[in-house]
């Protein structure tokens, strides 16, 4: 059997949007090609957790990334890492947020060798969670260290963008008017976002400045 041939069969599949298909097809590479492959035995595991992410069926997903987190040693950081992503997204998705952080928390502090850019997603993944508990101070600690490292690892603009519209968002939570305009101002000129996000951000910016002028009256 082909183990490489069946999972890129699984991946169009998935694409395409049969995702029945993919999930055999994938489920199919992981069966076999367990006590040969562990690497690509973990890369199965986590395009079939994706799918199951989009079919929102976590329990699968969990199950298929902790398979994934012990196999840490066994294969890349990079894999191991993914599959911490991919569970503290579910995690978060079902309103586990202590969790969530918990695993964004082990990509940051845990894994070696790991590439700035993956570091620097979880950091503002874990940002938007904190500032989702409403914990703004924490989150916006994260996304600072995404802001200023980003330029300097020249991360995508988009990338940068977002984490100055969650910092933006933070600062407005805590009436810090001044700073969080200066964030949303950077969005909106970036254009990076899509048209909804700039226009949440052209909305945010004018209660800002409301709030500013009505301080200073």
């Amino acid at each position: 059997m082909n183990h490489n041939a069946v999972l890129k069969r699984g991946i169009e599949s998935h694409t395409q949007g049969r995702l029945e298909q993919a999930v055999a097809d994938y489920s199919q590479v992981i069966e076999s090609a367990s006590a040969e492959d562990t690497e690509l035995m973990c890369q199965a595991l986590y395009y079939r957790g994706s799918v199951y992410q989009q079919l929102d069926r976590y329990d699968q997903l969990t199950e298929d990334m902790n398979r994934m987190i012990e196999c840490r040693g066994e294969v890349s950081a990079e894999l191991v890492a993914q599959a911490y992503s991919m569970r503290g997204e579910s995690y978060a998705a079902q309103g586990k947020w202590v969790s969530a952080i918990a695993d964004h928390t082990t990509i940051i502090e845990s894994l070696e060798g790991l590439p700035t850019g993956m570091i620097l997603s979880a950091l503002l993944c874990r940002g938007r969670l904190f500032a989702e508990q409403d914990r703004y101070e924490s989150a916006i600690a994260d996304l600072t260290a995404v802001i200023e490292q980003a330029s300097e690892h020249r991360l995508p603009a988009y990338f940068q963008a977002e984490a100055y519209w969650n910092r933006g968002q933070a600062y407005f939570a805590q009436a810090e008017y001044f700073r969080a305009a200066q964030d949303l101002n950077l969005v909106i000129s970036s254009h990076c976002l899509g048209a909804t996000t700039q226009q949440n951000a052209e909305e945010l910016l004018a209660e800002c400045e409301k709030q500013l002028r009505e301080s200073s009256d």
